[in-house]
């Protein structure tokens, strides 16, 4: 999902950790983070740890 603030996309909620969906959590990546190739969203310097240790995203 995406979070708009205003006009602009700020935020990306993406699926961290687990394996085929289970114990997986939601975190906010900042927009600017990431990068689009193709049909694939890339964050090239985060590792597999730092993302999983980013605070759970809940929606309100």
């Amino acid at each position: 999902d995406l979070m708009l603030v205003g006009d602009s996309v700020d935020f990306a909620v993406l699926s961290v950790g687990g394996f085929l969906g289970l114990a997986s959590k939601l975190v906010a990546i900042s927009f600017d983070e990431l990068r689009i190739d193709g049909d694939r969203v890339l964050l090239p310097d985060a590792t597999r740890e730092e993302l999983e240790r980013l605070p759970e995203f809940e929606y309100r």
